[in-house]
């Protein structure tokens, strides 16, 4: 049953892990209709992530922080934005049942979803039932067809894929911008100090999604808002034995201590591998080459907006 209370409204409902160029496209077109309407839209998302309560032991990594993903959505214009705790008993309720839920938030006038949608117990909700909820209910549901670039349909998978490929510039071009790690700087060995090249630990605030090992040009953000280029390590830092996988971030033209504040980091391209050096002073010629070549990468590649 209708709240009557509630804005009529064009919405649209997911996940939307990552706010990629699909989600955008969707998200954006639910804006566009809603304003033709001279009515709100809205977007339904989740938190915690469905796969963390429901397969626990293969939850995928995240593209985004729960801040990063509903300051994403609310940067395609939406109106509101209803964040709904994903719970055991939400996973099990039929989608009549979800749908009157939104139905307390929204006035519901049109539903936009993906084609390959579905919610509810057993993904019963597909596009399909969905319409004929919105027959009794006095909405209209329509399908949305899956963005495509690079020869294929856009997804949060395939990004993922990506990543873990160390194919960060395929990553950003699906993304939208470049991917981000955001997190904070802990206390590490402080190795980089004596080989001239100091850097910030990183440790991610969220279960997110960590690049494949090697070497990266990205921008780095300080908690202050000061933007620098940086050069990224993934790995466990063979040359001196290490076995721990981490995220050495060290930002060029920047002096100070970021213990215990919090970065960003967006990563623009890899540069190379992880690789075990013969000895220190080689690895510092190899860490010199590497800031060059981070200038270069970063010369064609703006700076993020502070």
């Amino acid at each position: 049953m209708r709240n009557c209370d509630a804005p009529e409204a064009v919405v649209t409902i997911g996940v939307f892990d990552g706010v990629h160029t699909g989600h955008q496209a969707l998200i954006s077109q639910v804006v566009e209709r809603a304003g033709e309407l001279g009515i709100s839209s809205g977007c339904v998302t989740f938190s915690p992530h469905p796969q963390e309560v429901l397969r626990p032991a293969s939850a995928v990594a995240h593209l985004s922080t729960l801040d990063e993903r509903l300051a994403l959505i609310k940067g395609q214009g939406v109106d509101d934005v209803m964040l709904m705790e994903f719970t055991p008993s939400l996973a099990q309720l039929y989608p009549e049942d979800f749908i009157q839920l939104v139905l307390d938030r929204f006035q519901i006038r049109e539903l936009w979803v993906g084609s390959d949608f579905a919610l509810g117990r057993d993904r019963t909700g597909t596009p399909e039932r969905l319409a004929r909820i919105g027959q009794a209910e006095g909405f209209l549901v329509r399908p949305f067809s899956r963005v495509e670039a690079l020869g294929s349909s856009v997804s949060s998978s395939r990004i993922r894929g990506l990543l873990q490929e160390g194919r960060v510039e395929e990553a950003s071009q699906l993304l939208g911008r470049h991917y981000r790690l955001s997190g904070i700087v802990g206390e590490g060995d402080r190795r980089g100090r004596t080989l001239g090249f100091a850097t910030a630990n990183l440790t991610p605030t969220a279960r997110l999604c960590v690049p494949k090992d090697g070497v990266y040009a990205v921008w780095g953000r300080s908690k202050a808002g000061h933007v620098h280029p940086g050069v990224t390590n993934v790995g466990v830092r063979p040359t001196f034995g290490g076995t721990e996988r981490q995220i050495e971030v060290h930002l060029l033209d920047f002096e100070g201590d970021l213990y215990g504040d919090s970065l960003e980091v967006d990563f623009v391209a890899r540069l190379r591998d992880e690789l075990r050096f013969e000895s220190v002073e080689k690895l510092i010629v190899q860490m010199k080459a590497d800031v060059v070549e981070t200038r270069r990468q970063l010369a064609a590649s703006p700076a993020p907006s502070v």
